[in-house]
Order: C-alpha cells, then structure tokens, then sequence
C-alpha cells in the first residue's frame, strides 16, 4: 500500500505579502502629528492670520497717531497708505516692460549682442528643472559643493594653512616679505624681535595685565629655573594670542579673496552660472533665469513706507502684496488691451497680438471640450493658430523666446 503525503510549499521569506491589512493587524503605529494636507491648510491659515494681526496692528497705529480726532493732518501711517496703491501700479509696469523687451532683447543675443538683456538665454532654468524630477542631483550638488569646500585652502588646519601657497601669496599682496623658508611666528609675529620680548616682560610684571607672573609665588629654594619656565609659558602663550589675532584679522579677506576661485570650480562642475554657483555655495539655489531675471524679480516699487507698521502691512504681508499685485496687474493689462482696440484691426494690432498673446491675445480656451460623450481635445484651436488660445501660445511663445539665442548660437 503507498502512503501519499502532501507536503505545502514553504513561504518565501522574500516575497512581499499581497494582502491588504489594516496598520493595526501590521503592528504598524500611525504617523504622529498633522497630515500633509493638514499641515498645508495649517500654513494657509497663519499666512492668513498674519494678515489680520498687520491689519490691526496698522489701525491702531494710525488711530493713536491721530491722537483720537477723525479730522487732522494727514500722519506718516495715511503717507504709507497712499505709497501703496503707487508701488504695486509701478510693480505692473515694471512687470509688463519686461514682457515687452523680451522678444528684442532675444533678438538681439541671437545675433550674438549678449550685452542686451538681464540674463543670457535659458540660464541655469535648465539646472533648476532637472533638480525637481531628478532624485540624485541633490546629492550631486552635494558632492560637488564637498569637493570645492574639500579643495579650498579654507579647509585646512592652522598649521596647513599658513604653510599653504595661496596664503603666502596672500600675505605677499598683503605687502609681507613672504621668503622660501618662511616661518609664521618668527616672520609675522615677530617672536624673536629684542624689543617686542622686552615689551612682553614689562607686562609680566604688570598685575593688570593677562600675562602678570607673579614672582612671589615661587621660593627661592627652587631657584630661578620654575620662574623662567613660568615666563617662556606666558611668552608662548603670549605669542599664541597674537597669532590668534593676526589670524583673525586675515582670515575673512582671505576668504573673501578664495571665494572667485571657489565659485568658478563650482559653476564649472554644475554646468552653471556665476550667480548661481555663488547662491548654491552660500547655502541657496541657483538663481539664473537667463532673459527672465528681470521678469523674476518683482518691482517692489518706488517708495518706501516710514512707519513698521506700514512697512510690514504694504511692505512684507504675502496677502496684501498678492492682492495688490493681482489687481495692479489687471488693471494695467486691460489699460493695455483698451489702447489696443482703440488701434482697430490694423497691422501694429495685429503684430501686438502675436508678439505678446497673453498680454493682447484672445480669450483662454482651453483645448478640451467637454459633451454628452465626455472630454474630448478641441483640435480647433490647435488648428488655428496664430489665433490659438493665449493659454497655449503665450507658454510655447515665451519658451521660443528664452531659448532662441541658445538655439541659433548653438553648434
């Protein structure tokens, strides 16, 4: 008689199970504290608050420097009102002339006149889009900034340092007579000069001063050798101290003199600008938008406001300044389109229109209708171009612009 035994296949140790638990059948602890999204409408209520409290803080400012009267003479608080308004209207002509100049400033770096324009090309635009999607170039940055910090004579101890050719060379430029056999403390401390040890008894014998050795403490049965090694202990010091505060004094301009050097390794091996190579090394990110710099830094305008209340109401409040800024830059665009009609349908208008789509163009179709049979792409648009949707054009139209100068001047 056979005897069938069923044996079960063993569980792999390495597969990965499957089956949906909840965390608690899982021993799994939940994540203390808000959620992502809790934390963002977190974030969205303080901005918001922060904009209330500016707001009361500015009343009540502005009600004590009226000292409680409704009528009396316009305060440096009703000034920081008025310079409001005026700052976020120069704001949008500034943001808009910059629009402007952009196609002719590209014109102009195609045919090779880099003098025109904020910034040239694309600038580091390309960098910054590749650290968003790409996992590694952070620690790539990483490395790289390592590297330059690594190679830098900024990273040696004091010992390395003052043996280090680009410091000599320094204290050379420095006007010191820096020879073959340089010895820092006795070339720049001078700790062998008559006078100056002469000048360091003196003080020894000073009770006020730090390097005071009191004679009295050692007896004379010992002679006079633990009072000398007393005083060669204070001289060392002494010349210590000195070093210390030479160093000190140097050490910051030699930096700031290495920084260049520091810089131009860096932007080499990022593949990046100046600018932006210094921003990285300080701790930032790169900051080169190429023919959009200008357009990136927003015009604060031309006034400031005297008082802090209204510096950190109109001045530094997200809220405000968004507000203010979404309206000034309406009303400047429908200025603009106004004196664009009044132009009728003739060839400056229609040239208007296609140079700056979002700014002269139609209205913002989007290219998706949707019906009884669901969404489908409106290929309309896509065909009618150049009077496509400014939602398409003023993207592609502006990305044409940046990159013009790269593409005509490439190889």
């Amino acid at each position: 008689m056979v005897e069938v035994r069923i044996r079960k296949k063993p569980d792999n140790p390495n597969r990965t199970s499957r089956q949906f638990t909840s965390p608690q059948d899982m021993n799994i602890v939940p994540a203390e504290g808000p959620s992502r999204f809790q934390r963002g409408v977190d974030m969205i209520q303080n901005v918001f608050r922060d904009t209330g409290s500016n707001i009361a803080d500015y009343m009540r400012a502005s009600e004590k420097a009226r000292d409680g009267r409704f009528f009396s003479a316009p305060t440096a608080y009703d000034a920081d009102m008025a310079k409001f308004p005026i700052n976020q209207a120069a704001g949008a002509g500034e943001l808009f002339l910059d629009i402007f100049q952009l196609p002719f400033e590209a014109g102009a770096q195609a045919l090779g006149y880099d003098q025109f324009g904020s910034g040239q090309g694309t600038g580091d635009m390309g960098y910054m889009i590749n650290k968003l999607i790409d996992s590694d170039a952070a620690d790539r940055e990483a490395m790289a900034i390592n590297a330059v910090l690594e190679g830098s004579p900024l990273s040696l101890g004091y010992d390395e340092l003052v043996a280090n050719e680009a410091f000599q060379n320094y204290l050379r430029g420095q006007g010191f007579n820096i020879q073959d056999d340089f010895d820092f403390m006795r070339d720049i401390i001078n700790t062998g000069d008559e006078d100056r040890m002469n000048q360091f008894f003196d003080m020894t014998q000073d009770r006020d001063s730090p390097y005071f050795v009191d004679i009295n403490k050692f007896s004379a049965a010992e002679g006079m050798t633990p009072y000398n090694q007393a005083l060669q202990d204070m001289f060392d010091q002494y010349n210590i101290d000195e070093a210390n505060q030479f160093m000190s004094g140097m050490y910051d301009n030699f930096a700031d003199a290495q920084l260049p050097f520091m810089v131009d390794q860096l932007a080499e091996d990022l593949g990046v600008s100046q600018g932006s190579a210094e921003s990285i090394l300080m701790g930032g990110g790169a900051t080169d938008f190429g023919l959009l710099n200008d357009l990136m830094n927003y015009y604060e305008g031309p006034f400031e406001y005297s008082t802090p209340e209204g510096q950190a109401l109109f001045g530094d409040d997200t809220i405000m300044n968004l507000a203010g800024g979404v309206a000034a830059i309406g009303k400047t665009g429908k200025l603009l389109r106004n004196m664009k009609n009044k132009l009728g349908t003739g060839r400056t208008a229609a040239v208007l229109e296609q140079l700056y789509p979002g700014t002269f163009g139609g209205g913002l179709n989007f290219p998706i209708r949707f019906g009884r049979d669901g969404a489908r792409l409106n290929v309309g648009i896509l065909q009618g171009y150049p009077t496509t949707s400014k939602l398409i054009r003023s993207p592609l139209q502006a990305y044409g612009t940046v990159t013009l100068p790269e593409f005509v001047g490439g190889e």
